[in-house]
């Protein structure tokens, strides 16, 4: 499945669990659904034309093995094996599938259909299952064929246009997936997956008023599905609505429904609103719910350091270690903050204590490199600016911040025709009026020398 992509206004990251990129799993075409099970059995028959014909002795075998595939699949499937050769009906290659899909060999399940394909090549139950089979793999681009053949075939029905909705999607092909799924929809208008495709689609074609009615419809099947109401927050966001956002996000808060997520998305649509009381109460709340993530919890904590809410900064440093479960890497951004709270604090010192724990257990961490450089500037120690701003510039991330920190220090040492050297590198990296402008007064200073 494709990742979110954050949506941004006015410079703060918002909606973690934005539409936007969002590709919805499957839950209508799971073995565990008990509606898609008694469609798929009934995928055992072989009576229509587009399926092959058997013998008396195949029928005698089908027969038999009828009763075991709910009570002893593993004995039906020995059966089958024996009894296929290249010559039998693909009626039975076609079973052998379903048994294995049934059992979770779906390797095993793709090989039985596709013999099947190949000894009956209009066989419209190994076409749909073996479409089924190979989405179930997440293997759409292969899969789309089998499921186009089979409404060619047959028809479609709204299982065969939401899979075939769900593959177009996965492959990047929106507006064809949109269409798929507008068909679904005729068909089985209740289906929630497609549903949720539909909305994916009309998010990243840009079709947000359309989505936000969709999402209307969802809720009002479900008014309590905290769910709904956030997508449709992140809708209004997209359409750079965030008061509607807001007072969505604030009808779940009111109603005792909002859970750690949504309450995190109010908190930085307050913020970026400037109103960093309301944003602070509502990470507050968001903490308070006992589901909030160590990333969920870091990201606010960087939103108020950046929003110079240092107070609420360090209240919510102080209850991420107690209350979480911290790997390694979460460790290392927890010790970061800490340190920039420091330092907004007036705590120069404390924070370099943090900051050279940062670099022993991650020496190419280049958020701490580049304010350990900052730090021994401010001591004028020159030599450990220039090492660990020597160091930033190697981290891809801090590439050209380490290299602008390098030409800092040779300015303070006079060295300008160094600083104009790591100038003109960092304006090759990132181009930009100020970094040209610094560079111009730099080559200047280095001819009157």
């Amino acid at each position: 499945m494709k990742t979110s992509i954050l949506l941004t206004i006015t410079g703060l990251a918002l909606a973690p669990i934005s539409l936007l990129g969002q590709i919805f799993p499957l839950s209508t075409n799971s073995w565990d659904n008990p509606e898609f099970r008694a469609r798929f059995l009934g995928t055992y028959g072989f009576t229509t034309d587009l399926n092959p014909s058997v013998d008396r002795a195949e029928m005698e075998l089908f027969q038999q093995i009828q009763g075991m595939i709910g009570t002893d699949p593993r004995g039906a499937i020995s059966r089958l094996r024996s009894a296929i050769t290249r010559d039998s009906s693909a009626a039975l290659d076609q079973i052998l599938g379903n048994l294995y899909y049934q059992e979770g060999e779906i390797e095993r399940a793709i090989a039985a259909y596709r013999e099947a394909i190949r000894k009956f090549p209009t066989f419209f139950r190994a076409y749909q299952n073996l479409g089924r089979a190979l989405v179930a793999e997440g293997r759409y681009a292969e899969a789309l064929p089998m499921l186009l053949k089979a409404i060619e075939l047959n028809g479609g029905d709204g299982s065969l246009y939401g899979l075939v909705g769900f593959c177009y999607l996965n492959e990047g092909r929106f507006s064809t997936a949109l269409d798929a799924y507008r068909f679904a929809i005729m068909f089985q208008p209740d289906n929630i997956d497609w549903q949720k495709g539909k909305l994916s689609c009309l998010m990243r074609l840009g079709h947000y008023n359309e989505a936000i009615g969709v999402i209307y419809e969802l809720i009002a099947r479900e008014p309590n599905n905290v769910e709904f109401w956030t997508w449709q927050s992140n809708a209004f966001l997209s359409m750079d609505d965030s008061g509607r956002a807001a007072a969505n996000l604030e009808i779940l808060r009111m109603n005792g429904r909002a859970n750690a997520a949504s309450l995190q998305l109010l908190g930085d649509i307050y913020m970026n609103s400037g109103v960093s009381s309301l944003a602070i109460e509502a990470y507050r709340d968001s903490f308070d719910t006992g589901g909030l993530l160590p990333r969920q919890a870091i990201r606010m904590v960087e939103a108020l350091l950046n929003q110079n809410q240092t107070d609420a900064a360090v209240e919510f440093l102080d209850r991420i270690p107690g209350a979480m479960e911290l790997a390694d890497q979460d460790q290392l951004s927890v010790l970061n903050l800490t340190a920039r709270a420091l330092l907004a604090q007036g705590d120069a010192d404390g924070a370099a204590e943090i900051l050279e724990q940062v670099v022993a257990r991650d020496p190419m961490n280049g958020r701490a490199l580049l304010l350990l450089s900052d730090y021994h500037m401010e001591k004028q120690s020159f030599a450990d600016a220039l090492f660990y701003a020597q160091n930033a510039s190697k981290v891809d991330a801090t590439r050209v911040d380490g290299l602008l920190r390098m030409a800092r220090v040779h300015v303070m040492q006079r060295n300008f025709r160094e600083a104009a050297r790591e100038l003109r590198r960092a304006h090759e990296l990132r181009p930009a009026p100020y970094i040209a402008d610094y560079l111009n007064r730099v080559e200047q200073a280095a001819a009157r020398l």
